[in-house]
């Protein structure tokens, strides 16, 4: 499966889906490097390329922050929340960002790599 850019075309409501680069680049960051981070403009595909490879990876697990429940259990036990054996996906996290101290601690007692 490929990450593809999601365009709507004004004669259909048929998405068309365009291969990226991105996602080889970040799957491999992922072979040596404990934390992979998304970035980029709004509307240019980062979850779905996020999505994309979370659904081509064995055990992985998703969490995202834009949805209220998953925020506020987020913000009341962060260590939990991104305690998770294989590779975890964190969607909007900057809604949550003392997160990023669990994330640290986890991936500091656990140095594998693709992990989060």
């Amino acid at each position: 499966m490929s990450v593809r850019s999601i365009l709507r075309t004004e004669d259909t409501d048929e998405l068309t889906l365009f291969p990226r680069r991105a996602e080889a680049m970040a799957m491999e960051a992922l072979t040596d490097t404990r934390v992979v981070v998304i970035n980029g403009a709004r509307q240019v595909g980062k979850s779905t390329l996020a999505q994309a490879i979370v659904r081509q990876t064995a055990g992985a697990g998703e969490i995202y922050l834009d949805q209220a429940a998953v925020r506020a259990a987020a913000r009341q036990d962060p260590d939990g929340v991104v305690h998770h054996d294989g590779l975890l996906l964190i969607d909007e996290i900057q809604h949550v960002p003392d997160l990023l101290l669990s994330i640290k601690r986890e991936v500091d007692a656990d140095p594998r790599p693709g992990r989060l």
